[in-house]
């Protein structure tokens, strides 16, 4: 009779244990994604807030025979749903950065300021934890000239020739584009998992 009360508190004592032991669950703690262009690469670091929203840091950077020329990004996203990051979203930024060119007769640099607003989705595409940023918007990232050379004008005024390269090969106001990328999960306790958490 003891030696059934002993295994009796032995495995009640061992199911005690199993329940305060934590569970733990795969939560997304950020993405990293890259756009697959040669000559202007562009990097996305987003980290996740909560399942319906993240923020992030976009760095474009143009080189080799473009306008050379850096920016950083900095974007709020929502997503329309409560398995982000992945799903449909609105993403309002802010942009700062800086130029350089000469081409032919067009030579100046500066700075570049503005912001703008995306639509767009992000979703697995079969490897495990990769994703596809599909996404567009308008933007309006304005030039701020500095050494300024005369192009064919006697006056010395900027005219349109400076604005076109910038609104074209730089910073055109109608954003689109493709992102791919991985997700960097973690592990963490069921009980500080962000509610409706869909990825355990």
């Amino acid at each position: 009779m003891k030696s059934i009360l002993f295994v009796l508190l032995l495995c009640f004592g061992s199911l005690q244990a199993q329940e305060d032991y934590p569970k733990f669950v795969n939560q997304p703690k950020w993405i990293l994604k890259f756009a697959p262009r040669i000559l202007a690469p562009k990097i996305t670091y987003e980290k996740v807030i909560n399942l319906s929203s993240s923020w992030g840091i976009d760095t474009r950077v143009h080189a080799f025979w473009l306008p050379q020329s850096i920016r950083f990004e900095g974007f709020y996203r929502r997503y329309f749903n409560d398995n982000g990051p992945l799903g449909f979203y609105i993403q309002p930024k802010v942009a700062a950065g800086y130029f350089d060119y000469q081409i032919v007769n067009l030579k100046t640099n500066g700075l570049q300021v503005g912001g703008g607003f995306n639509l767009g989705g992000q979703f697995n595409i079969g490897i495990n934890h990769a994703v596809i940023d599909v996404y567009a918007g308008i933007q309006w990232i304005a030039p701020v000239y500095f050494n300024i050379e005369p192009i064919n004008n006697s006056q010395g005024f900027v005219n349109y020739g400076y604005n076109t390269i910038h609104y074209t090969l730089i910073a055109l106001p109608l954003d689109i584009g493709i992102r791919f990328g991985f997700i960097k999960m973690r592990k963490v306790p069921l009980t500080e998992t962000f509610e409706n958490d869909g990825y355990y």
